[in-house]
């Protein structure tokens, strides 16, 4: 009856506290691992906005270009 009660001890004082951090362990790391998909989601249509931005500033300039050689307007030259 003795050796029962020892193995329930070992069972209840061991055996519950690691499988409940086995079982967080496991669903941390799922977790995490959705997070570093989003990031790295987010992280790629950022730098595709970065990319069409770009291509927009160039092609205001160019515009911006045209309409001041047409007109005889000094164009403003105080961007960074």
């Amino acid at each position: 009856m003795n050796d029962l009660s020892s193995i329930e001890s070992i069972i209840t004082n061991l055996g519950f506290p690691i499988l409940v951090a086995l079982f967080v362990l496991y669903r941390l790391n799922s977790s995490l691992e959705k997070l570093r998909t989003s990031l790295d989601k987010l992280c790629t249509e950022l730098n595709n906005r970065e990319l069409v931005l770009k291509e927009l500033v160039l092609k205001v300039d160019y515009l911006e270009q045209s309409v001041y050689r047409n007109s005889n307007i000094k164009r403003r030259t105080n961007r960074q």
